[in-house]
């Protein structure tokens, strides 16, 4: 993998003891603001330092390498429900499940199957091609309805924990680049919102998830998420 690649794995993965999450209720309105989502307990208790394979994006998903390692990242859904449960059982290894959880990705099984659905939450192009962003700020009800289905699709297939892919739309241009009429703080406050409810629904489904992208959120969500 070049070496590019090589510093954004080592930046997302080089603290998978970013939160430490106790004693958090578990009868949370999922329909709440986010003043008042309480956050929940994770199951998978993360440590600093376990090493990991990336299968997922990138060059060197193909060849990535998953000896000695403790974790490997998968395509939630190019990976099949059979590799899945061979990484853990035959290797013993935590699965992090990669999923787009701030674009439409009209290669996507769930999205042939229910287009206008997903074409109803659709924002600005995201800049790869059959990628569209997703509008969290007028489209956040709906966007969670098809989320939710993902998440419970990737706890079917046996993931350990999520990492969710693009949650940084207010970064793009200070948010212009991805909704139209909206700037970069109504975005980011959104974000944030949204960010919080994907947290407690994944724990409450019993996996884990971190935070990408968006770094600059950690203070807003370090009680939340496992890892960054």
């Amino acid at each position: 993998m070049n070496s590019i690649l090589i510093t954004a794995l080592f930046v997302y993965l080089m603290a998978l003891n970013v939160a430490s999450l106790q004693g958090a209720s578990t009868d949370v309105d999922h329909s709440l603001k986010t003043s008042e989502v309480e956050r929940r307990s994770s199951p998978m208790k993360f440590q600093a330092g376990l090493t990991w394979a990336n299968r997922a994006w990138g060059r060197g998903k193909a060849t990535d390498s998953i000896k000695d390692k403790k974790v490997v990242i998968v395509d939630m859904f190019d990976a099949t429900d059979a590799e899945i449960s061979n990484y853990k059982t035959e290797h013993n290894l935590i699965v992090i499940c990669y999923v787009s959880v701030g674009t439409v990705e009209s290669w996507r099984s769930d999205y042939k199957d229910n287009k206008s659905a997903w074409d109803a939450v659709k924002a600005k192009n995201h800049g790869w091609a059959g990628e569209t962003w997703i509008d969290i700020v007028n489209k956040l009800p709906e966007i969670k309805n098809l989320m939710r289905k993902r998440f419970k699709l990737a706890k079917e297939k046996g993931c350990d924990a999520i990492e969710p892919d693009n949650v940084d739309c207010y970064q793009q241009n200070k948010g212009k680049h991805c909704i139209n009429g909206v700037g970069e703080s109504e975005v980011r406050n959104k974000q944030i919102s949204y960010d919080k409810w994907m947290a407690n629904t994944v724990h409450d489904l019993g996996m884990g998830i971190g935070l990408k992208n968006s770094l600059d959120l950690i203070p807003d969500l370090l009680s939340y998420y496992d890892f960054a």
